[in-house]
């Protein structure tokens, strides 16, 4: 038996056996433009975070969104307000 594991962009199902990580990889690059954006961008809405995902990586809404907004947000401070949530691309961690 092997787990699988869903992808953040599009819940498609990668094995977790290292054979099969190259397939992945190539599936985000390809397909989802992997590490193509800016890297410093912010969004201050999740609306916002999720257009961004469907229109530049190709994602569609589902459970797995939940798993990629998780990894990706952090509390930071707004511009104009005094306090919210931000995701960030790139961010790996959540404070």
């Amino acid at each position: 038996m092997h787990i699988k594991a869903s992808l953040g962009y599009c819940g498609e199902e990668f094995s977790n056996l290292p054979r099969d990580w190259e397939a992945r990889i190539d599936h985000l690059t390809n397909v989802h433009k992997f590490g193509e954006c800016n890297q410093t961008k912010k969004f201050f809405r999740a609306d916002h975070f999720r257009q961004h995902l469907k229109h530049s990586h190709a994602g569609t809404s589902g459970k797995w969104t939940n798993m990629l907004e998780n990894a990706c947000m952090k509390d930071e401070s707004p511009p104009d307000a005094a306090a919210g949530t931000v995701m960030e691309i790139g961010s790996q961690q959540r404070s």
